[in-house]
């Protein structure tokens, strides 16, 4: 989340952000993590990490789409 409310300052994000209607697609990946914490700590953090980013988009009124890669 700290890297995307830095990211929105930059001007150029904050006009593509105003000529998509306020569309941001955030990719989210986890093979690394899954490797060395195992499936179910990656799944859970990965889980924690959708809630995190979906709460900030909210407060920004940014409409997310969230990937996996």
């Amino acid at each position: 989340v700290d890297v995307l409310e830095e990211m929105i300052k930059i001007p150029e994000v904050q006009a593509r952000l105003k000529a998509t209607g306020n569309k941001l697609e955030v990719m989210l990946g986890y093979s690394d993590s899954s490797k060395d914490a195992g499936p179910t700590s990656a799944t859970l953090a990965l889980h924690s990490a959708q809630e995190r980013i979906a709460k900030w988009a909210e407060s920004h009124d940014i409409d997310l789409t969230l990937f996996h890669g």
